[in-house]
């Protein structure tokens, strides 16, 4: 069973709770606590997305099956959007901040879209994007929308493969084969995503395949002047690899099973300058949530070189979530320590600051609360949202802990 769809199968049997919004402690001491700002009636939070601008960030929740809007300022509740009658997978914020694309899962007999753009400023439903019976049972597991804001790339499950839709509306292509994840590359020219077992990229103007690389992937990482493409897989079996987009070329294979590199791969993302590519998950073929012992792994590697400038490891988590801050001084991980139980629900949701440079860990607070269900950076980094269950969602200053207020 993919992880994700095993994550949520545990979220949506949460009840509802609490909305928080806590301050790290300024000096990222370990065992300081934080101080709770303000909290607000509100729903089990699994996704989120932050407003281009920075102005607003949304929310989605597993039990009652709607979307959120606050205003990151104060944290103030703006509005509910009651997209959807059914589980949503994933939510995406348009370029201009103007509208909100949220993925759900399909419902047996409801030839309703599974992919749905509503308007942020009013709640406004606008349009769905795949109407028809030939979606029923199909979920709309990640939906991205281009860098220029034309497209909304959506990576179905079973016949439905990916599809690439307008943004104002019709279907432009679809590419046999289900998968996971879509990527849109940072000039926009470009999607990857794995069709047929392995990864393709196109060209996304004309539906083009680009080039077709050797390797399925649930993960992608574009970097930044989208010369490359990083593919990962939850697989243990296969190992982190970096491919040249304009011919396709292997330049990098990040080892595989046995020689301690992460396997059970959940996050990669490259340094802002392009010199570094930072990967976690775990170390071992564990899988966490079905009954195995995993270890948290983390891992630093030079895309130059190829070489592993650091690691952490920590017996007994996960990394789900992991990225650079802007300035690309630190990473920092969702997911963490943990026990070597089943379901422990006083695990999985650490919160990590990393040093870039060396890997020394400036912050590590556990929070003692459920599981960490997403990781999102605001547009300059500077803020960090992150979300979990049972039903919290936490937002600090990256640079001095503090909510910025």
């Amino acid at each position: 069973m993919h992880f994700i769809e095993l994550r949520n199968r545990v979220l949506a049997g949460l009840s509802k709770a609490l909305v928080l919004f806590i301050a790290l402690a300024p000096a990222f001491a370990k065992a300081d606590r934080p101080n709770i700002l303000w909290m607000a009636a509100g729903t089990q939070a699994s996704n989120i997305a932050i407003s281009p601008d920075g102005q607003t960030f949304a929310t989605s929740g597993m039990f009652e099956f709607s979307v959120r809007i606050w205003r990151v300022s104060d944290g103030a509740y703006i509005r509910t959007i009651p997209a959807s009658y059914s589980t949503i997978w994933s939510i995406a914020y348009s370029p201009d901040g103007q509208y909100i694309v949220i993925g759900r899962e399909g419902v047996a007999g409801d030839d309703r879209a599974t992919v749905e753009i509503w308007r942020v400023s009013d709640g406004t439903f606008v349009r769905g994007l795949n109407p028809g019976t030939d979606d029923n049972f199909t979920n709309a597991w990640t939906v991205a929308v281009s860098p220029d804001g034309k497209y909304v790339g959506v990576a179905f499950t079973h016949y439905n493969g990916i599809r690439i839709y307008n943004f104002n509306g019709g279907l432009v292509r679809t590419l046999p084969s289900g998968g996971y994840a879509v990527a849109f590359s940072p000039d926009g020219k470009m999607a990857a995503g794995t069709i047929n077992g392995a990864t393709r990229l196109w060209q996304v103007s004309n539906g083009a395949v680009l080039q077709t690389l050797g390797q399925a992937g649930t993960h992608y990482a574009f970097s930044p002047d989208s010369t490359r493409l990083a593919v990962a897989s939850e697989s243990f079996e296969l190992p982190l690899k970096i491919f040249r987009t304009a011919d396709g070329v292997l330049e990098r294979s990040f080892g595989g099973p046995g020689d301690g590199n992460v396997q059970y791969k959940r996050g990669i993302q490259y340094s802002p300058d392009g010199t570094k590519l930072i990967v976690g998950g775990t170390h071992d073929a564990a899988v966490p949530l079905q009954g195995n012992v995993s270890d948290e792994a983390i891992d630093m590697w030079s895309v130059s070189l190829g070489t592993r400038i650091w690691s952490y490891r920590y017996e007994y988590g996960t990394s789900f979530g992991i990225g650079f801050t802007k300035d690309g001084r630190h990473v920092i991980s969702a997911g963490g320590k943990s026990t070597p139980l089943f379901f422990d629900p006083h695990g999985y949701d650490n919160l990590q600051k990393f040093r870039a440079m060396d890997g020394f860990e400036e912050l590590g607070w556990a929070m003692g609360r459920g599981i960490m269900g997403g990781l999102a950076f605001s547009p300059d980094s500077s803020l960090v949202v992150a979300t979990g269950t049972p039903n919290w969602v936490q937002m600090w200053n990256s640079s001095t802990g503090q909510t910025n207020r």
